[in-house]
């Protein structure tokens, strides 16, 4: 851009410079009101075409002010024309070679002034040149400063503990900043996707998800600046996730065709691809995309503007299932890594988060995916032992099956007639087949109580599993019967709390949804 630009300052005083040569000694009497005619139409039609280029464009809105350097050529089409009048004025002999020798910088002007404006209003360039990595550093570390100022207030009133008590919830820190008031990038940004989305221009919309991508990294890789600035770091991240989200929910009411949320969404699923992620699958952003994703795909199936999120069952699976081979993995080799079996088995409920919502918007054939991603994924989770994943699936799928049953939801397919929630047993029982490869003499086997758990809150009676000598299958699955009434025994779990309160679910009673959590009682 600068040589282009050098270039044409050049030619212009080179053509100046050639122009008075050739006039030298001639009379330009004859064609001085042409010359001063035409210096005068160049800047008018110039200033013209600037204002209609700008008013015409589909992304008028990103140039929100008047750059130095256009103010220049607008101040330099207004003034050179009126210097030969000057000069006819103080010296007419020479006013006419002067409107010659100024005819080729006003055409410059007016040249630079169109490409100026051309250039401002090109997305893809004002995105290079705003979201440069420098500006981003800067943009987040002045987002750090703003918030550690709120952090200090909020330590300020968790001080007043001696004289007012301060509920639980209190105590974390929430930031009130979402933005800078000068200068925000997150503004930028929301600006081109959103007049990209209104304008139908997908090539723009892609590369502006590559600059949101770049800009959520970066606020997510933010480096610790001094000791227990904690809240600092998780207030940069809060407040780039809830920009994030709140422009998900703008796209989602504007894409009546879905095209731009499905764009969005191969966007994250391809992060949470990448080696980075897979890599760090407990990392705070890939925590974050893990939701955010969850969320486009539920809105995908509850406003039925796009097809059924497959993709991002498919990436949340696949997530989970290289997470838990590369723990167990490192178990094996002798690492600490129990807590992340723990953390990595809550990525099973965004599948169970799916599936509830498929329910609700009636994508029966989503449900079933669902609940066979919940089998594959409990299955492997049993022949690799991790025993939390396995119940994480237990639980989802009871839910699941307890839902679809309430709802009275049959098979999408329409050659089978079996109700959804048998297919959830059904799939239970996938993953209860390699629980008991490693059974033991008596009978019991992994998580064996578990899932009898699992199995009497789906039915609502209470359940066991026996292994049965000399038949094939080994091991199955009877009701308990009550003696006294002569009847399946139906399935209630009690909780005592303190002080004689408590609370109990009778799954029996299929009208009552209440989730509980699936504990391990082996």
């Amino acid at each position: 851009m600068i040589g282009v630009t050098v270039m044409y300052r050049v030619t212009s005083l080179l053509l100046s410079s050639l122009l008075a040569w050739l006039a030298y000694g001639k009379n330009l009497n004859e064609i001085s009101s042409w010359l001063i005619g035409i210096n005068f139409t160049a800047a008018v039609f110039s200033i013209n075409f600037t204002y209609f280029g700008h008013q015409l464009s589909r992304y008028k809105s990103i140039l929100d002010r008047v750059t130095g350097r256009q103010w220049l050529n607008i101040g330099l089409l207004i003034a050179l024309p009126f210097v030969p009048l000057l000069a006819f004025l103080i010296k007419p002999a020479f006013h006419a070679y002067i409107a010659l020798v100024l005819l080729p910088v006003v055409i410059y002007s007016a040249i630079d002034n169109a490409r100026l404006t051309a250039r401002y209003l090109d997305p893809v360039d004002y995105l290079k040149r705003t979201l440069t990595p420098k500006a981003i550093n800067t943009y987040i570390n002045d987002l750090y400063k703003q918030i550690a100022f709120e952090v200090h207030a909020h330590k300020k009133y968790l001080n007043n503990i001696k004289k007012f008590q301060i509920p639980l919830h209190a105590w974390s820190f929430e930031t009130d900043t979402l933005g800078l008031a000068t200068n925000d990038l997150w503004d930028k940004l929301t600006v081109v996707v959103k007049q990209s989305v209104l304008n139908n221009d997908y090539p723009v919309f892609q590369t502006t998800l590559e600059y949101i991508m770049n800009l959520i990294k970066c606020s997510y890789e933010l480096k610790s600046k001094k000791t227990d600035d904690y809240q600092e770091l998780s207030g940069v991240r809060s407040m780039s996730h809830k920009r994030l989200r709140g422009l998900i929910h703008w796209i989602q009411e504007e894409d009546k065709e879905g095209i731009y949320i499905e764009a969005f969404c191969n966007k994250l699923c391809g992060h949470l691809k990448s080696h980075e992620a897979l890599e760090k699958p407990l990392e705070n952003l890939t925590e974050s995309i893990m939701s955010d994703v969850t969320y486009l795909g539920s809105v995908m199936l509850v406003t039925k503007q796009c097809s059924e999120p497959m993709k991002v069952l498919n990436t949340v699976h696949a997530v989970i299932e290289l997470a838990i081979h590369k723990i167990e993995k490192d178990i094996k080799d002798g690492h600490e890594r129990t807590l992340e079996k723990y953390n990595i088995a809550g990525y099973a409920y965004l599948i169970k988060s799916l599936g509830k919502d498929a329910t609700k918007s009636g994508h029966l054939h989503f449900v079933y995916r669902c609940m066979e991603t919940l089998s594959y994924l409990g299955c492997n989770a049993a022949k690799l032992g991790s025993r939390q994943t396995v119940v994480a699936c237990f639980e989802c799928l009871v839910q699941l099956g307890r839902i679809c049953r309430k709802e009275k939801l049959g098979c999408y397919w329409g050659r089978c007639i079996i109700p959804l929630h048998h297919h959830a047993e059904e799939f239970m029982g996938h993953i209860l087949t390699w629980l008991v490869q490693k059974q033991v003499q008596d009978g019991a086997f992994m998580l064996k109580a578990c899932a009898e758990r699992a199995y009497s809150r789906l039915r609502g009676y209470s359940c066991s599993i026996k292994h049965q000598q000399g038949m094939n299958p080994k091991f199955w699955i009877t009701q308990i019967n009550d003696e006294k009434a002569g009847k399946p025994e139906p399935h209630v779990e009690e909780e005592q709390g303190r002080y004689g309160y408590s609370g109990k679910v009778d799954y029996s009673d299929h009208n009552d949804l209440t989730e509980y959590v699936l504990f391990d009682h082996d």
